[in-house]
């Protein structure tokens, strides 16, 4: 088996085929939604990946790999018959992110048997994320003062939705380095409603979001949600979560909803623990100083 960079883009149709039969499979996606979209562009220069053959040529994983700077994010997609290479595959990753100038590596592990291979390689668990999920319908609505208003997105709302988003995810990893590029690209996909954005202004001030997308025929996602830092504390987040929990139910017709939340946000896992949410698996991200 060897591995070589990504070609782009004769090369795209068969990795995303590979991630899409991964996220069929076994229900979760094995590349962060950011990585695959940069990969389904595939226009970028930038080094977006590696791919590792089998014996036959076959290809056996893609390895999505972001590098910032010196610190290189890494996730596998790798077809079960080879997941006993596990280890052959973290060697050849971390050598060749090594070579090409990587001084630290995290490496998200969505699968027992790669966190194990992490933990037995010397990486080091540096963050957990947390996948949690409820039933619907959520139960009633909560009564919104006036002025406040809530109402879906509209074109022009985009450089008020990037300024809440910053201020509340001021150095979030994944949200806080949201801008207009990417925002534009997220609501031209094809699972993009509107109206499962929900917007929450006070006049013309935009105070927060909940942003719902469909997952599959009875699943939604929480995809993100905001409340201005100024205006934390007065039960907003509440009121846009179970607004968010009734698109799901109502516009997409799913019994039950998911969300991400770090497991060091406290607030927010009081929050989602009120509302009926239970921990349903733990996305964890190892480290390792490599040069």
């Amino acid at each position: 088996m060897r591995l070589r960079p990504l070609v782009r883009p004769d090369e795209v149709p068969a990795v995303a085929g590979l991630v899409e039969e991964l996220t069929t499979l076994e229900g979760h996606s094995p590349v962060g939604e950011h990585k695959f979209l940069d990969l389904l562009g595939a226009g970028s220069e930038r080094i977006m990946g590696m791919v590792f053959e089998g014996d036959d040529g076959s290809l056996a994983a893609y390895v999505a790999a972001n590098p910032d700077e010196d610190l290189w994010t890494v996730e596998f997609a790798i077809r079960p018959e080879h997941r006993t290479r596990i280890g052959q595959l973290l060697d050849e990753v971390v050598t060749w992110i090594s070579e090409a100038g990587g001084r630290r590596v995290r490496i998200w592990a969505y699968r027992d048997d790669l966190a194990a291979s992490l933990a037995d390689a010397g990486f080091s668990v540096e963050r957990d994320l947390h996948q949690l999920r409820r039933r619907l319908p959520a139960g009633p609505q909560i009564s919104l003062p006036a002025p406040l208003e809530v109402r879906g997105f509209r074109v022009g709302d985009e450089a008020a939705w990037l300024e809440v988003n910053a201020r509340a995810f001021e150095g979030h990893p994944e949200n806080g380095n949201w801008d207009a590029e990417i925002l534009a690209n997220r609501t031209a996909q094809s699972w993009f409603d509107a109206e499962a954005l929900l917007m929450l202004w006070d006049g013309q001030t935009l105070v927060g979001f909940c942003w719902s997308k469909p997952v599959d025929e009875r699943t939604g996602e929480i995809y993100v949600i905001a409340v201005d830092p100024d205006r934390q504390g007065e039960g907003l987040g509440r009121f846009l979560l179970l607004e968010g929990l009734d698109v799901i139910r109502t516009r997409f017709g799913a019994d039950e909803a998911l969300l991400y939340v770090d497991s060091t946000n406290s607030r927010a896992l009081a929050l989602y623990s009120s509302l009926g949410f239970g921990l349903d698996h733990i996305d964890r991200a190892f480290t390792m100083n490599v040069g």
